[in-house]
C-alpha cells in the first residue's frame, strides 16, 4: 500500500494551529515546537519562516549552552545552524549564509566534536554555494577535499547525504562544462542502494543523466535513458507532468532530423514556464535550471554565461 502524504491544505492548517497554542514553558519543549514548526514550513517551501524557526532553535542553544551536551542536541543545533544557512542561499542572503556557518568553526569546533557531522555539512554548503554564486572554483575544492577524506570518515557520513553531496557535485560539473566529471558523479548515485538517495533526487537523477549524454553526444545512450525512465516510472507509479515532458523533449531532441526541428522541441517545452502550471515548472528549476540550459542550446551560448547574465531564468 502506497504511502498518504498530507496535501497542501492540511499543512497549512496545522501550520496555522501550532502558531495558535501558548508559547512552551521550557526550553526543551520549545526546540521541539520550532522543529515541528520547521517541518512544516519546509513543506511549503516558506523559506523565511524555515529562517524564523531555525534561528529560533539556535537562539535557544546559545542562551543554554548546557542543553547542548548531549549527542543528540548537538546534532540538532548543528544541523539548524546549516539549514538556516541553506534558506539563506535560495534566498540569495550569502553573506549571511556564511556567517551563520562559521559558527561550526567556533565555539563549537564542530570539526573535532563530530569530523563526520562537520564535513557532512560543510561540504553540502560549499558545493550549494558554489552554485548559487556562480564561484565554480568554490564547488570545485568543496568536491575535491571530499573525496581526498579518509574512507573511516567517509563512513560516518550517512550514505543518504553523501548521495546528496553528489547530486549537488554534479550539477556543480554540467554548469563547469565538465560533462565526464558529472557523468562519474552520476554513476556513483545510480549504483547506489534505493534506500540510500533521497526519492526526489532519485527522480531528477535520470534528468540529469539525460542532460549529461545529450553534452557528451552520446543520443544512443539519451535514448537508452529515456525508455528505462519511462519504464522505472510507470513501474514505481510516478505522475509528475515534468518528467513526462522531459522523456517526450529529449526523444523529440535525439531524433530531430534539423537544428529547426530540435530548436521546436526546446520552444515548445519552455512554453510550460509561461503556462497554466508555471510555478510548478518553475519549482523543478530548483533541482537544476533546466530552463537556462536550454535556453543555452537554442541560443548557442555557453551555459555557464547564460546562467550568470539571466539570473531570472
Amino acid at each position: 500500500m502506497s504511502r498518504q502524504f498530507p496535501d497542501s491544505n492540511t499543512i497549512e492548517r496545522a501550520a496555522q494551529r501550532i502558531n495558535r497554542m501558548k508559547p512552551p514553558k521550557s526550553k526543551t519543549a520549545e526546540v521541539l515546537s520550532a522543529r515541528v514548526s520547521l517541518n512544516i514550513a519546509m513543506r511549503t517551501g516558506k523559506y523565511e519562516e524555515c529562517i524564523r524557526y531555525t534561528d529560533r532553535i539556535i537562539d535557544v542553544f546559545k542562551k543554554s549552552p548546557a542543553l547542548i551536551q548531549g549527542h543528540t542536541n548537538f546534532k540538532l543545533f548543528v544541523t539548524a545552524i546549516y539549514y538556516g544557512a541553506n534558506f539563506r542561499t535560495y534566498l540569495r542572503q550569502y553573506k549571511e549564509s556564511d556567517e551563520l556557518m562559521r559558527l561550526l568553526e567556533s565555539p563549537l569546533n564542530v570539526r573535532q566534536c563530530d569530523p563526520g557531522l562537520y564535513y557532512e555539512v560543510k561540504t553540502l554548503h560549499e558545493l550549494a554555494m558554489g552554485v548559487a554564486t556562480y564561484d565554480l572554483s568554490r564547488s570545485r575544492k568543496a568536491i575535491g577535499e571530499y573525496e581526498l577524506l579518509p574512507a573511516e570518515l567517509h563512513m560516518q557520513i550517512p550514505a543518504i547525504k553523501q548521495s546528496e553531496i553528489f547530486f549537488t557535485a554534479a550539477i556543480a560539473s554540467i554548469i563547469d562544462g565538465t560533462p565526464k566529471d558529472a557523468l562519474r558523479f552520476v554513476n556513483i548515485i545510480r549504483a547506489s542502494k534505493p534506500t540510500d538517495i533521497r526519492n526526489d533526487l532519485r527522480q531528477y537523477i535520470r534528468v540529469l543523466f539525460l542532460i549529461i549524454h545529450f553534452d557528451l553526444n552520446n543520443l544512443d545512450v539519451v535514448e537508452t535513458g529515456i525508455k528505462a525512465g519511462r519504464i522505472s516510472f510507470k513501474r514505481k507509479n510516478v505522475l509528475n507532468p515534468f518528467y513526462d515532458a522531459v522523456f517526450k523533449l529529449f526523444s523529440k531532441m535525439t531524433r530531430a532530423k534539423s537544428i529547426q526541428k530540435s530548436e521546436i522541441a526546446i520552444r515548445e517545452f519552455l512554453d510550460h514556464y509561461s503556462g497554466e502550471k508555471a510555478q510548478f515548472w518553475a519549482s523543478m528549476n530548483n533541482y537544476f535550471n533546466l530552463r537556462a540550459w536550454l535556453t543555452s542550446k537554442l541560443e548557442q551560448r555557453d551555459f555557464f554565461k547564460t546562467l550568470q547574465e539571466d539570473e531570472k531564468l
